[in-house]
């Protein structure tokens, strides 16, 4: 086996040995250019709107002591049902910090006693509890990488329950009845002096749990969107009304509306999309979900020339999209896939082309201001014309197959992994590599 591996290392160096080689053979045979390689890509057509949030919201009110303090169970964008809990109410800081330790306690518990009854048919080798260890603390990396907070209590655990697995496997710990007997005392102990039952909040209604109000929830008219109009969307103008103490919101409708202000451009854009049905997608930090689908519900304008008020539809709903009222939300709206060419290096060459006549003689033909990029064709530069779809943050997206009405007047266009001249000197058709 380990001789095996020493032949397997070999080879990778030879490996790296000949790529550096070869880069470094390139860098030399093509010193007086600079070149990018063609890739293939998706590139998106975004624009960025100042959009509010309309939703059908219902304050949730409730008659919170002074000094008390309101600790939410159910989290922002979750769906409660009618009846349901969202919230408790503490009496002191000191109440709030013994329930959450209970809870803790009563979960610990649960899991030691499960691990007890499972203490004879654990049958994993400490390698392999290893590699689960390994895996758990790679997934709790990732969910604070990806600020997914939400998550890391239930990963924190599935850790903890992996490593008191690991110490029954190896021996370290026969059985935790006697840590499970000092967490039930520890338990009790504060069930003891616990008021008899805390304050709760329930809602009236079912729908969807934000746990704060901002006094924006009649801004628009829910009911009657699709009439808005560019004088209704001056947001710097919308006050806040008072809240009465409102502790959250529910909305009950999983419908929810972004308005915004478009441009000419813009909305002309949007009105095409609406037209063939076509949905947008919202660019917004929500976790694991950054690309939220949305449907144009109508471009309202007075003429095809004009701004127009613009009304998108969402059913989605989480922490995060719960928390839009008035924000800046980038919208991607077209996509386009091809070679990605970097801008810089498009060039506008004469091409001459020989065309066959109907006497069979053939003659020159001049087409000048032909759009194309240099590329490197064996030691020489080679120049070859491209069909552009659209130029996104400096880079030509390019077609690669031939439709019908296009003209190609060189021996091809550009292909995938063309090593594209970006720069170096004066540029023309065969010109020697150094």
């Amino acid at each position: 086996m380990k001789y095996l591996q020493r032949i397997l290392l070999s080879l990778l160096g030879i490996l790296i040995l000949v790529f550096i080689g070869y880069q470094i053979f390139r860098g030399t045979t093509y010193s007086n250019v600079k070149t990018e390689t063609a890739i293939y890509g998706t590139l998106w057509n975004t624009v960025s709107v100042k959009a509010a949030a309309v939703r059908d919201e219902t304050l949730l009110s409730d008659s919170v002591p002074g000094g008390a303090i309101v600790s939410y169970t159910a989290p922002d964008g979750s769906h409660v049902p009618a009846g349901g809990a969202v919230a408790t109410i503490y009496h002191s800081e000191r109440e709030l910090k013994n329930a959450l330790r209970i809870g803790e306690l009563e979960r610990e518990i649960e899991e030691m006693e499960a691990l007890d009854a499972l203490k004879d048919t654990l049958t994993l080798t400490p390698q392999k509890y290893d590699e689960k260890i390994s895996e758990e603390l790679i997934s709790l990396e990732r969910l604070l990488a990806n600020r997914d907070y939400a998550q890391l209590s239930s990963s924190k655990h599935a850790l903890l329950s992996i490593l008191n697995q690991k110490d029954i496997a190896i021996g370290k710990v026969t059985d935790y009845s006697a840590r499970i007997s000092e967490l039930r005392a520890e338990r009790d102990r504060l069930l003891a002096a616990a008021p008899e039952n805390y304050e709760t909040v329930y809602t009236e209604k079912a729908g969807f749990f934000i746990s704060s109000a901002d006094g924006f929830e009649d801004a628009f008219d829910y009911e009657h969107i699709r009439d808005v109009t560019i004088g209704d969307l001056d947001f710097d103008s919308i006050r806040a009304k008072p809240t009465g103490g409102a502790i959250g919101r529910i909305c009950e409708n999983a419908k929810w509306y972004l308005v915004f202000h478009a441009n000419e451009d813009t909305a002309t854009l949007l009105q095409m999309l609406a037209e063939q049905g076509d949905p947008v997608y919202l660019k917004v930090p929500c976790g694991r979900l950054t690309k939220v689908p949305a449907d144009i519900v109508c471009v309202n304008r007075t003429s095809i020339e004009s701004d127009a008020a613009v009304v998108l539809s969402c059913d989605y709903m989480n922490e995060a999209l719960a928390a839009l009222r008035f924000d800046e939300i980038e919208i991607e709206l077209f996509s386009y896939s091809g070679v990605l060419v970097d801008q810089h290096s498009i060039h506008f060459a004469n091409v001459e082309e020989t065309v066959k006549k109907e006497d069979g003689s053939a003659e020159t033909v001049l087409h000048q201001h032909v759009q194309g990029v240099y590329v490197v064709d064996g030691a020489t530069m080679k120049f070859v014309q491209i069909f552009p779809q659209e130029t996104i943050n400096g880079y030509i997206v390019c077609r690669t197959d031939l439709r019908e009405g296009d003209q190609l007047y060189t021996s091809r266009t550009i292909e995938l992994y063309d090593e594209v001249i970006t720069g170096g000197g004066t540029l023309y058709d065969g010109k020697l590599l150094e």
